[in-house]
């Protein structure tokens, strides 16, 4: 199998990782079971046909497979050539990372050149929605960063009361990275910048200003949207708003629903440009 990994580092703090089909571990490739790939995807499908949410039929016209290539599969007869479980994957809105085992995960996530003592993993998201969820899995990550422990220990977290939430914010994995899109960074330009990479401390979701004099910059979730701003409050109101002042100042009522602990995601603490 095919090794290719990306590593971008920046100031000595981040590196990150794509890597697909084989993954470093302990300074060791650790290489997956094609086999064992296979038989978790034959695993997915049936689980789906048995739900009712697919078919064999279906899979073959979604594929442009013929029916008994796809029935021989199903039942184990025949494997996949690498074509075949990309095209497969790519009709059920799968990864490879939807079918690795713990293990897998764990080697997946390990840095290829430096110590695990000395770094710490941090999704990247696919997708600016992730940032609200809770619990994350593999198809919401696209890249895996690693941040030095050492620059990790200087931030602080500041938590927001919560009354009786089913998912307390504290039990949220801390730190998640995403890419600023075209929107999003001109909204907040020069501050951010779009293509531009950012950390989230989802862990800090109160208004108190991290420094003195200086107005935080969170991820807020506004309805469905989820946007980078300046955020006040301003009696029942959260006023949002942007560094470009092309854009609008946008509020948000609060409510018993809509609490400061629960549309504050988290405060921007770091941001990574390419040059």
């Amino acid at each position: 199998m095919v090794n290719e990994s990306i590593c971008i580092q920046s100031n000595g703090l981040l590196k990150l990782i794509a890597t697909s089909y084989s993954f470093p571990f302990k300074h060791q490739e650790t290489k997956m079971d094609f086999a064992a790939l296979q038989a978790n995807l034959r695993r997915l499908l049936l689980q789906r046909i048995q739900r009712g949410s697919l078919s064999g039929a279906q899979l073959a016209r979604l594929t442009g497979y013929r029916q008994p290539h796809i029935s021989n599969f199903l039942n184990g007869k025949r494997g996949l050539s690498l074509t075949s479980l990309d095209r497969i994957l790519q009709s059920q809105s799968l990864s490879v990372a939807d079918l690795l085992d713990p293990w897998e995960l764990r080697a997946l996530f390990a840095p290829p050149d430096a110590s695990a003592d000395d770094f710490q993993q941090i999704p990247l998201l696919h997708s600016l929605a992730s940032l609200s969820l809770p619990q994350l899995t593999p198809r919401h990550i696209r890249e895996v960063a690693w941040l030095a422990r050492t620059y990790i220990a200087t931030l602080r977290s500041a938590l927001e009361p919560e009354a009786n939430p089913r998912f307390p914010r504290q039990s949220w994995l801390r730190f998640l990275m995403t890419e600023i899109d075209a929107r999003q960074g001109i909204a907040m330009y020069p501050r951010l910048l779009p293509g531009s990479r950012v950390l989230v401390d989802r862990h800090y979701n109160s208004l108190t200003p991290y420094r003195k004099g200086e107005d935080n910059i969170y991820a807020v979730q506004l309805g469905r949207q989820r946007l980078f701003r300046y955020v006040r409050q301003l009696g029942n109101e959260l006023i949002l708003r942007p560094e470009n002042r092309a854009y609008p100042v946008q509020t948000l009522h609060l409510t018993k629903d809509a609490t400061i602990a629960k549309v504050l995601l988290g405060r921007v603490c770091l941001v990574e440009t390419e040059v």
